[in-house]
């Protein structure tokens, strides 16, 4: 879990010339590696760090897989993003359900060193997917808003809601130039 939570925050603070989308097949094929070695592995001690290796690559591959999803499906342009962050979410789920079940029970029968090559293979299958998903071109559509002769929609951003509150007394700048009248 350590190792989760680091990785969530050195990824977060990575240098923003590096494509987000590039970073998914790579970190999934770090984290392959990673548990590849830690199945081969006959000490302890290297067991141990390249688990902490494979934590530590597998922590930023959902929300890199969130924020590109968003991205390139448009899906806040669209007014659709909690329905692709569910979807995701959803799907996640199943393999944090599926995963540990699958491994668990194959340990109890086969032993923890056989049993990690479940996740080996589901890690290498997340390296497809992201490789796949980083050649997948991004979502273009508009709105049909002016076809029908409505005005086209246009969610705030959170720049726009933090410096033009709409309270009662402000004057659109988030100032309270006149006191709220009082009823």
């Amino acid at each position: 879990w350590v190792a989760l939570i680091l990785s969530r925050v050195a990824a977060s603070a990575s240098p923003p010339g590096i494509a987000p989308g590039l970073v998914l097949p790579i970190i999934t094929l770090l984290m392959a590696v990673s548990i590849g070695v830690m199945i081969r592995t006959k000490s302890p001690v290297a067991a141990a760090v390249f688990a902490l290796l494979a934590g530590f690559f597998l922590g930023p591959i959902f929300p890199t897989l969130v924020g590109e999803s968003l991205a390139k499906t448009n899906a806040i342009g669209m007014g659709t993003a909690g329905s692709v962050f569910g979807l995701i979410f959803a799907m996640g789920l199943c393999g944090g359900i599926l995963v540990p079940t699958l491994t668990g029970k194959h340990a109890a029968r086969h032993g923890i060193r056989p049993s990690l090559k479940i996740s080996l293979w589901v890690s290498l299958a997340l390296v497809v997917i992201g490789t796949v998903f980083y050649f997948v071109p991004t979502f273009e559509a508009e709105l049909p808003t002016e076809e029908i002769g409505a005005p086209p929609i246009a969610a705030p951003g959170v720049q726009d809601m933090l410096m033009e509150p709409d309270l009662p007394g402000t004057v659109g700048n988030g100032s309270y130039d006149s006191p709220p009248e009082i009823e």
